[in-house]
């Protein structure tokens, strides 16, 4: 089978008029809608509407060769091919269509040859003079000779170069659309992923302060237990010192009060006397605050102890002097100790007054 480039009609004299052309391609497709019955018109008048179809069809109607070129065009080339029909006449087909369709398209061609196949469809995208693309849709009607070699092939495009648009167009925002989604998908996943691990933290927390709580209250009977065991133990202690305090007096009426009455009814010298006036108007405040005494007993030597109640009692530092058979400047060497150990040096307050509120 040769190539449908390079053959020749056979029988069929080159068109001289677009009438001629007209006519030939009538024949054409009058030979296509043989068998199908129509309405009795007169032939002039059936030429006519035929023509007007035809030519002023939306659709490109083409007539080529068998080496492919053209032998008729409609109105319509000149939207496709950016050529009037006139100018298109003797144009090679195939030179219209886009470079990356051409080869398929010839490859197509040659396979319907070869299969002897008459009617056939094939899309492909037209080149227009100006650059400009158009999609279209073929149907053909391939005719053959009584030797089985082309004659001429007569076609039928229609321009979905608006389908296709829209078809990219679609792809396009469905391409908009699945990133989206994907985009979303992750957002949701990453928030869902986000939540979760709120979640674990939340619930590690709620653990953690559970466990806190339950040291807490640990804690708390624990320290309770120590509160009772230290308010048994000052309320011992409190026991205690009464207890002392009580035996302190008992033993002061006792052993020290006889022996004081009995010490007056002697005959003693003035200091003598002196001194036990002075034993005995302190012995009443040892056992009135003995809780203060023993405080201060802790902190003043017995020498100390004795300057101080005798200060309380209003004697001066001569009088102690005189009392305790020291000199003056040592009397006043202990109230300065007395001062420092009960924490008012160099304070004017009054050593008597301090002392009376501490004892």
């Amino acid at each position: 089978m040769k190539p449908l480039i390079g053959r020749e009609i056979k029988g069929a004299a080159p068109c001289s008029s677009r009438a001629a052309l007209l006519n030939l391609l009538n024949q054409g497709f009058g030979q296509e809608a043989a068998g199908i019955k129509m309405p009795e018109s007169p032939p002039g008048m059936r030429k006519i509407r035929f023509h007007e179809f035809i030519e002023f069809t939306d659709d490109l109607v083409t007539q080529v060769d068998n080496k492919g070129r053209f032998l008729y065009v409609n109105q319509s080339a000149e939207k496709i091919f950016g050529l009037t029909p006139a100018d298109c006449l003797g144009l090679a087909a195939f030179d219209f269509i886009h470079p990356d369709d051409r080869e398929r398209t010839i490859q197509s061609f040659n396979g319907w040859l070869s299969a002897k196949q008459q009617s056939v469809s094939i899309e492909n995208r037209q080149v227009n003079k100006d650059g400009t693309i158009f999609h279209m849709h073929w149907r053909s009607v391939i005719h053959y000779d009584r030797q089985g070699e082309i004659s001429y092939i007569n076609g039928i495009a229609r321009d979905i170069t608006e389908l296709r648009d829209a078809e990219k167009e679609l792809q396009r925002l469905k391409g908009g659309l699945e990133r989206l989604v994907e985009e979303r998908t992750k957002t949701l996943d990453a928030i869902v992923s986000r939540l979760e691990q709120e979640i674990v933290e939340h619930q590690n927390t709620s653990k953690l302060l559970r466990q806190r709580d339950r040291d807490l209250r640990f804690h708390a009977e624990s320290l309770e237990e120590s509160n009772a065991a230290m308010r048994a133990l000052l309320k011992r202690r409190d026991l205690d010192k009464a207890e002392f305090i009580e035996d302190v007096r008992a033993n002061l009426r006792n052993m020290v009060f006889p022996y004081l009455l009995k010490l007056q009814k002697t005959n003693l010298t003035e200091n003598q006397k002196c001194y036990v006036q002075r034993l005995e108007s302190s012995l009443p405040a040892i056992t009135g605050n003995c809780s203060g005494l023993l405080s201060v007993f802790s902190r003043f030597t017995p020498t100390e102890l004795q300057v101080a109640n005798l200060i309380r009692q209003g004697q001066t530092s001569k009088e102690i002097a005189s009392l305790l058979e020291v000199s003056t400047r040592t009397v006043e060497t202990h109230r300065n100790n007395i001062r420092k150990k009960i924490g008012i040096q160099n304070k004017k307050e009054s050593l008597r007054s301090a002392l009376l509120s501490s004892l």
